[in-house]
């Protein structure tokens, strides 16, 4: 895989994602995703149980652009879960957050995440599969439209899962291979 794709991958479509957040996330993780899906002609939504403001570990604050509430996974032809100890655990917790994201897998969306991110998708439907049964091992899963490291680089996490929707949505090119 190159170190970047260096032109939009997403020039026919804008595949919209969203970034699932709760208080605590990593602005760090978040601003690596949301910068690669940018640069790749990506449509990055704010998805949050809270209306209003969340504020990240690092005491950043930024507003959701949508409630979950008020949103369906069909809505997306993403979901991302960005890194973050306090939101992880927000999130696990949250019964929306964790139906949006099965239904979303379920409903043939990539489901992507970084860090700690990982182990809210673990607590939905989709952590019952075999292949997460050691996720927390410094495991790394890539494929069947998922993109999630416990350990990984948020960097490495994006580039799959930005690769990962291309796949999904039928526009990955040989010339991105490595």
């Amino acid at each position: 895989m190159p170190d970047s794709i260096n032109s939009v991958l997403f020039r026919q479509s804008s595949p919209r994602v969203a970034i699932l957040l709760a208080d605590g996330y990593s602005t760090k993780d978040l601003d690596i995703i949301l910068d690669l899906l940018i640069e790749n002609g990506a449509k990055p939504i704010i998805v949050s149980s809270n209306a209003g403001l969340i504020k990240s570990e690092e005491g950043e604050v930024l507003r959701a652009d949508r409630t979950i509430s008020l949103v369906r996974p069909q809505d997306f032809d993403a979901i991302f879960i960005p890194a973050g100890d306090g939101a992880a655990l927000k999130l696990a917790n949250d019964s929306l957050a964790i139906d949006f994201i099965g239904d979303a897998f379920m409903h043939h969306r990539v489901v992507g995440a970084s860090g700690s991110g990982a182990s809210v998708v673990c607590k939905s439907q989709i952590g019952r599969m075999p292949v997460f049964d050691d996720m927390h091992k410094d495991k790394t899963i890539c494929g069947n439209g998922l993109a999630i490291s416990a350990n990984g680089t948020a960097y490495d996490v994006a580039m799959d899962f930005i690769y990962a929707i291309a796949d999904r949505i039928g526009i990955y090119q040989a010339e991105y291979t490595a």
